[in-house]
């Protein structure tokens, strides 16, 4: 697993993971904005509900923690993830 990991990153040119977790949640994060969900609409799409899978399969995690933990008052994401639990339940 780890082996598949290290190729994965080596083929991305990944050389710190917690910098690329953090700049690819500041994408996410300006992708969302002030919307409620990713789709720009009031219901969450595919696109919504595949970034919720991952970030619930991770919850409970040191990674989780570094995803929504680390964020500040003015991130949207923790509201874009506690109204995707309750649309999509536990």
């Amino acid at each position: 697993m780890s082996q598949n990991s290290f190729c994965r990153a080596e083929k991305r040119n990944i050389t710190d993971e917690r910098q690329a977790l953090n700049e690819v949640i500041l994408k996410l994060e300006e992708g969302l904005g002030s919307e409620t969900y990713l789709s720009g609409t009031a219901d969450p799409h595919l696109g919504d509900i595949a970034v919720y899978g991952t970030l619930r399969s991770i919850e409970g995690l040191p990674a989780f923690d570094q995803v929504l933990g680390e964020r500040d008052a003015s991130s949207p994401l923790p509201g874009w993830y506690k109204r995707m639990k309750e649309q999509v339940g536990n």
